[in-house]
């Protein structure tokens, strides 16, 4: 009968245990699912696709600007998961190229950025919250000053005002104090 009793009971804690184990397994398969599958901002982020005119005004500390313009490219990479910037234009009399990647984190619920361009061999990475109401999001990250040799905070206030303009601000922090150091207006090229 203890043979019986036992035998029942490993069956039965076995079977939970595998039962248990698929829940999970399913649960599991179906975050994933969620995760990989692009959505509404996804399809927002590829409405914005096509070729744009970049107009932009970089701020020095001592109080000067410079201006510039750029043509950007924006297209979706890996199945409407990321959408890939490619900025080309002159500074300083120098060619000027710069991509970037935007996506949207399923699971976080947050937008996600990397920048490179070769006026500098860092990455540059920043995330932010979507605001569908104002048509914004406020990336925050850090930045690598090439005189310092030291990150600091840095912020870009992206607006979406219609399918056919766009604006980003974006604001560094030094010593605790944040300043204006470039705004881009976008608009439609094609």
């Amino acid at each position: 009968m203890k043979k019986l009793l036992l035998l029942t009971v490993t069956v039965l804690f076995a079977t939970t245990s595998f039962a248990q184990s698929q829940e999970e397994m399913a649960a599991m398969q179906q975050a994933w699912m969620e995760f990989m599958q692009p959505g509404e901002v996804h399809q927002l982020l590829a409405s914005y696709n096509g070729k744009w005119k970049a107009k932009m005004t970089s701020y020095m500390p001592d109080g000067q600007s410079m201006e510039m313009e750029a043509a950007v490219e924006l297209s979706m990479t890996m199945d409407g998961r990321y959408q890939k910037g490619v900025y080309e234009g002159e500074m300083m009399g120098m060619p000027f190229r710069g991509v970037g990647m935007t996506g949207y984190n399923n699971a976080r619920k947050m937008f996600e950025n990397i920048w490179i361009d070769n006026t500098g061999t860092g990455i540059t990475y920043s995330e932010g919250k979507w605001d569908a109401r104002t048509r914004t999001v406020e990336l925050k990250g850090m930045m690598t000053d090439a005189v310092t040799k030291s990150q600091h905070p840095f912020r870009q206030v992206v607006t979406l005002t219609d399918e056919n303009t766009q604006s980003m601000t974006m604001y560094a922090t030094k010593d605790g104090k944040e300043s204006k150091m470039m705004d881009i207006s976008y608009t439609r090229a094609d």
